[in-house]
């Protein structure tokens, strides 16, 4: 039957976990969860990834199989905000058994920048004046690309690209 189910603690009595079986709603689409794949849905009774949060139908598509963890779905623009302190960092981290090994980290603050991180070391940084550097932070050009050590380099006025090696062709 309909109703409402408070649980509270009462005479020193503390209310400890709560199991339930079956598959749990609130509010028709609120919240679901689906016990038999267990999944959870925000705005859905049917979730299409372990975690799905549907703002609205996005007209019949589908998360790819391989990327189904957490699902957000909107009939409009839609995105994931990280929002951290102007002196932190907001991080995607990807990892396997061997740790963290890759990374998209946008660095607040003074100097703001993008760094892209593969094999746990960063490899590609956008500057916020819109500078690219490929094997080094701080590129000197819109694209400066750097493989070792060319000694001291000298770039001319409007100059765009920077190609930096200490290998011969």
């Amino acid at each position: 039957t309909a109703g409402n189910v408070t649980i509270s603690s009462y005479a020193g009595f503390a209310v400890g976990a709560m199991t339930l079986t079956g598959d749990f709603t609130v509010d028709t689409d609120t919240f679901h969860v689906d016990s038999s794949a267990n999944e959870v849905g925000i705005g859905t009774t049917s979730p299409e990834g372990k975690l799905h949060v549907k703002v609205s139908e996005a007209s019949g598509e589908t998360p790819n199989t391989k990327a189904d963890a957490l699902v957000i779905e909107e009939n409009d623009d839609s995105g994931i905000s990280i929002i951290t302190p102007t002196n932190k960092q907001g991080s995607i981290y990807f990892g396997d058994d061997d740790g963290d090994n890759g990374s998209i980290i946008y660095q607040h603050g003074g100097s703001p920048y993008m760094g892209f991180s593969v094999d746990a070391a960063e490899r590609m940084r956008l500057l916020s004046d819109g500078k690219v550097g490929i094997g080094l932070t701080d590129p000197e050009t819109l694209l400066h690309i750097k493989n070792g050590t060319a000694g001291s380099i000298a770039t001319t006025a409007g100059a765009v690209l920077t190609l930096e090696s200490n290998e011969k062709p």
